[in-house]
């Protein structure tokens, strides 16, 4: 049990009345560990009944004398908000009584003090919290509140706690006033990996990655990692498709932005969410070199360098594409998975490749780093690393693997990872790169990679180009007829266009075919039909006059023929 539950149970066993001050910078979780305290110790309480109040946005004592009957609950209802229930039984006999009297004869009404003034009269024997003190309504002051609380300890034989952050224009009154009402202070500070553990569940995946890098941050506000954990929550199930490493360099951005995000207007040595959308790695030159003729020693560079160091201290390289729409989504609450997903599409090849490299080479250097007798550990590696990074193996390296593998006697394990190999690129578009990336390995290729790779292409070849052409004028996009058109030759796209197919006019065929002029990225290939759209369509126009006009309305071809 730490130091803050001694010391607040001490203070709600006892039964003596009493007001304990909890005190604490903003968001550490004062709040959460009272309603823990509370919560668990409700059936032992020395008082019948609890009341807790914010005290934000209230702007008078009225107010609060007001909250705190209407929130008064029985102890054993701690936990739950108050309702109609809980408020009627508020209302003692008495209390009733006098509300039908001062009904029946309003002279008496006005001579009697207000309502709310009447509802705390009959209001005794409480805990009370009130909280959000920092953020009380103008009209509030400090003083009014701490009276409030030594009248309730001395005249109603109540437990106050007051939960409040030391802003510098409460210090000061609080200090004044509170040596005759406060009975008890501590000041809470939790160690960054007590706020981190309030909020993530050590079942979290990334749970120890995630708390190593809020502890770099020095983070000690349950508000900035509640904020964070939701935004990581949204998108945590679609990011179960990307490598271990893209999800931890999400995460780790997620920590920062947010981090930054919340906490740089009240500390300046935290970058600020502008500066990290235009922060680059290039800037790193900036820590030792003067940038568009700014003195080195002016405050901005100064500042600067501060945050470019801060970056470094964490690990943060620069702000790419992936991350510009990460730190959006902290600003505005909502992360944009449209724009997310295919931006991490990308970054995870890099990733992939990357660990590939890493894998392949410490196998290697197994063979080339000795003359042990280890040809078992090198096999297991060499194995181990082509199987595992199998979707993003280049051929060379699968060749190479293969090679050796047959080399060391484990033809099983070769044709294992050439079925996986040939498995994973199944749905490749781009079939004519295959006979190019065998052309550019240096050693013979095994020959079971080129016959399986063989039969892949003549399965791929099986689609029918007019009939693959003719679905996607029907709208039908399965991959396999996208391939078939992609691969077909010229004069099949001439034949396509002037013949005759279900109705379709040949300006249907030519805006459908159109449509691929703006592939990129792994689809880029799929551009490749517009190529084969325009050759065809010069030959075309060659025919005759009347083919060149009809070419030419689409303007498609470049106005020189």
């Amino acid at each position: 049990m730490s130091l803050v539950e001694n010391a607040l149970n001490e203070f709600l066993k006892s039964s003596e009345a009493g007001v304990f001050a909890l005190i604490g910078d903003w968001g550490v979780g004062k709040t959460h560990i009272w309603n823990q305290i509370i919560e668990e110790k409700k059936d032992s309480l020395t008082r019948p009944k609890y009341s807790y109040v914010s005290l934000f946005g209230l702007t008078s004592i009225i107010d609060v004398k007001r909250e705190i009957f209407l929130n008064a609950v029985d102890k054993k209802k701690i936990g739950q908000n108050p309702d109609l229930d809980t408020l009627s039984g508020n209302f003692t006999p008495k209390l009733k009584k006098l509300g039908g009297v001062l009904q029946s004869v309003p002279l008496l009404k006005r001579m009697l003090p207000s309502e709310e003034s009447l509802m705390f009269f009959a209001l005794k024997d409480l805990v009370i919290c009130l909280d959000d003190l920092e953020r009380a309504g103008k009209g509030l002051d400090v003083k009014d509140v701490l009276g409030l609380a030594s009248s309730l300890k001395e005249q109603k034989n109540s437990k106050v706690v007051i939960l409040l952050n030391r802003a510098q224009q409460i210090n000061d009154d609080y200090e004044k006033y509170k040596e005759k009402v406060v009975d008890f202070e501590f000041e809470y500070k939790p160690r960054p990996d007590q706020i981190f553990d309030i909020v993530f569940d050590n079942s979290f995946q990334f749970y120890a990655y995630a708390k190593q890098k809020s502890e770099s941050l020095g983070i000690r506000n349950i508000r900035v990692l509640k904020r964070c954990k939701s935004l990581i929550d949204s998108i945590f199930t679609d990011l179960s498709v990307y490598s271990d490493a893209l999800v931890e360099d999400v995460i780790s951005s997620l920590i920062l932005y947010s981090h930054c995000n919340f906490s740089h207007h009240a500390d300046n040595s935290i970058p600020s969410c502008t500066f990290i959308s235009e922060y680059k790695a290039s800037d790193v030159f900036s820590l030792y070199y003067k940038m568009d003729g700014e003195a080195s020693t002016s405050p901005e560079q100064l500042q600067r360098k501060k945050w470019i160091k801060y970056f470094e201290a964490y690990g943060y390289g620069e702000t790419d594409e992936k991350d510009s729409v990460l730190l959006e989504g902290v600003v505005c609450g909502f992360i944009d998975k449209e724009k997310l997903h295919p931006l991490l599409a990308s970054r995870d090849l890099e990733f992939r490749q990357t660990a590939l490299a890493g894998d392949i080479k410490k196998a290697w250097e197994i063979f080339r780093g000795s003359f042990d007798d280890n040809a078992d550990a090198f096999i297991a590696a060499l194995y181990e690393s082509s199987k595992s990074n199998i979707k993003h193996i280049g051929f060379a390296d699968l060749n190479s693997a293969v090679k050796r593998l047959r080399q060391l006697d484990r033809s099983d394990y070769a044709d294992e990872i050439i079925g996986l190999f040939v498995e994973s690129r199944a749905t490749e578009n781009d079939t004519s790169q295959i006979e190019e990336a065998f052309d550019s390995v240096s050693d013979e290729i095994d020959p079971k990679i080129r016959d399986i790779w063989s039969q892949q292409l003549k399965r791929k070849a099986s689609v029918n180009f007019t009939d693959a052409a003719v679905r996607l004028l029907n709208g039908q996009y399965a991959e396999e007829h996208i391939v078939a058109v992609v691969n077909g030759s010229v004069s099949d796209y001439v034949d396509f266009l002037k013949a005759s197919h279900g109705g379709y006019r040949m300006v249907d065929k030519v805006r459908t075919l159109e449509k691929y002029k703006h592939y990129s990225g792994s689809n880029k290939q799929y551009s490749r039909i517009f190529d084969k759209l325009v050759d065809a369509l010069k030959l075309i126009a060659e025919e005759s006059k009347i083919n060149k006009m009809r070419v030419d309305s689409f303007n498609i071809l470049p106005k020189v023929l």
